[in-house]
């Protein structure tokens, strides 16, 4: 198992919650989409946003974590960010899915751009 310092817990759930608000996580959930070769057809859309759902929560989670964890004055304050940035990406993810089941998964959704 891999520990982490509370200095590097910080800094991970900064560099994921990043992630997840500029949208690259979302490609978690295309791919796993894309395992199943088109079987969700017109939901799919919708079934990548729900994968990025939980995600965003496992990022949240980890900000979480990391926030608890940090003792030192700068790694509170990285963490505290982290936590921001996590549940403004995890609101950013269920718009997403409130989009795609809106649309009938067929939207291109928040990340992509509402059109």
């Amino acid at each position: 198992m891999l520990t982490l310092t509370p200095q590097a817990r910080a800094i991970a759930a900064l560099a994921l919650a990043f992630l997840l608000i500029s949208g690259e996580l979302y490609r978690i959930g295309n791919s796993i989409v894309a395992m199943f070769n088109n079987s969700f057809g017109q939901g799919q859309f919708a079934a990548a946003s729900a994968i990025s759902v939980v995600v965003g929560a496992g990022v949240l989670w980890f900000a979480n974590r990391a926030a608890a964890g940090a003792t030192e004055t700068w790694t509170v304050a990285i963490a505290q960010s982290a936590r921001l940035l996590a549940v403004i990406g995890l609101a950013m993810a269920a718009l997403s899915l409130a989009s795609g089941l809106l649309q009938d998964g067929s939207g291109n959704g928040f990340y992509l751009g509402l059109s």
